[in-house]
């Protein structure tokens, strides 16, 4: 268990970074977390580097 929660905060520490990264590119970027009613789609580059999840409607 202990292992795994390690892995949890790696991937949200990274997704924070790439976030804070994305701000001084002048990008808007947050992290947000889905709720159980939510609607959310998976997003990822062609590469499979990265992936995230978005709320439809949520992009203007």
């Amino acid at each position: 268990m202990s292992l795994r929660v390690r892995q949890i905060d790696r991937r949200e520490w990274l997704l924070a970074q790439t976030a804070a990264e994305c701000q001084r590119n002048g990008q808007e970027a947050t992290l947000e977390y889905p709720t159980r009613q939510g609607m959310w789609v998976r997003l990822s580059d062609a590469e499979k580097r990265w992936s995230a999840w978005i709320k439809p409607g949520g992009l203007a």
